[in-house]
């Protein structure tokens, strides 16, 4: 609790709070309490000292699931589209029109088809979207019926990647190989750089707690 009391005593200094992030350790060691569960995870606190700040998220966006698991194959580069083409305006309405006066039991027939959607907004139905390897096609709805018509006919992610999520797997490990696992503060630190600007940024360790007890 620590560091989360740390962070309410500096936005009531006018920092304002951003994330928290889990660095989960992976190859943690074990404890030797007999009270306590091992200490698995480290807490990294965000503040910014403008209640606006740019972070740099393309910077560490990640593939999407699919793509990370290897369920859907990378394909050909050149049927890979980053970025959309002229997108048709006056079909887009046209389609959000027919979509969204349909009915349940309006005939599929008279819905516009997967790749026209695609296409009307810019995107090649056969080509894949590079952050989860799905064709565009793929990411066209047909029908937004009762209380889904708020949803987006045709929605894609982000071609840099998806956001990158708040528990960070980064392993520790021995500068040498025969000594005790320390943490890689090198390795999270190099992450960190890659996309903090005008960032107040906190890490609480436990062997710092510790320190400062002993002290």
């Amino acid at each position: 609790m620590i560091p989360h009391r740390l962070v309410l005593k500096l936005v009531e200094t006018g920092y304002t709070f951003r994330d928290d992030i889990i660095w989960y350790k992976k190859n943690n060691v074990s404890s030797s309490s007999k009270e306590n569960l091992t200490q698995a995870y480290e807490v990294i606190v965000f503040l910014s000292k403008n209640e606006k700040c740019f972070t740099a998220m393309n910077k560490i966006r990640t593939k999407a699931n699919e793509a990370i698991g290897g369920r859907n194959k990378t394909p050909p580069l050149h049927l890979v589209q980053y970025e959309p083409e002229k997108r048709d305006r006056e079909k887009i309405i046209k389609i959000l029109e027919i979509i969204h006066n349909s009915k349940s039991n309006t005939p599929i027939e008279e819905m516009p088809t997967t790749s026209e959607i695609s296409f009307s907004y810019g995107y090649d139905p056969e080509k894949y979207l590079p952050t989860c390897y799905r064709k565009f096609k793929r990411h066209a709805t047909r029908k937004r019926i009762g209380g889904h018509k708020h949803y987006p006919v045709f929605a894609v992610c982000n071609s840099s990647g998806k956001n990158h999520g708040n528990v960070w797997e980064i392993v520790n490990r021995a500068h040498y190989g025969n000594e005790h696992i320390a943490i890689d503060k090198f390795n999270i630190f190099d992450i960190l750089k890659r996309f903090l600007r005008d960032i107040l940024f906190i890490l609480w360790f436990t062997l710092v707690i510790q320190v400062s007890i002993v002290s």
